[in-house]
């Protein structure tokens, strides 16, 4: 959504309108309401504020699929979701099929991780190099 243009946007509401009172209009909203948590925030706590509120309201609660979206949101695994918020030098989006595939790549025992603690380790030590120029925090 970032790469957007204003057209796009206006397709996104023309869409929310013309499916209202559907499902497709509550996925489009509570997508936008993620946007919002993940990538116009700055600091953690306004992402756990911003988490909270969403969970407070209602409208998404008959669809099985958001959920169990906000199950794993509401869930400890949150903090770890919003890591990035407040440092500036991690990227807000960033092409996750690389990521995808150097993990399918150390996921190998051919690679010589053969546990998933060395696996995670050497996860850990890709994204350093990757998005923090291998500078620890």
């Amino acid at each position: 959504m970032d790469k957007w243009t204003k057209e796009d946007h206006l397709i996104i509401s023309e869409l929310i309108e013309i499916y209202a009172g559907t499902v497709v209009e509550k996925v489009l909203i509570f997508k936008q309401q993620l946007w919002n948590i993940f990538d116009n925030l700055k600091l953690k706590e306004g992402a756990y504020v911003k988490r909270n509120t969403l969970a407070e309201e209602v409208w998404w609660r008959n669809s099985y699929h958001l959920r169990k979206v906000m199950k794993f949101l509401m869930s400890s695994k949150f903090k770890y979701m919003i890591t990035y918020l407040e440092d500036p030098r991690v990227p807000r989006s960033s092409n996750s099929e690389n990521l995808n595939s150097v993990w399918r790549q150390i996921e190998s025992a051919r690679f010589g991780f053969k546990t998933d603690r060395g696996r995670l380790d050497h996860l850990k030590l890709y994204q350093i190099g990757r998005y923090l120029d291998g500078k620890f925090p």
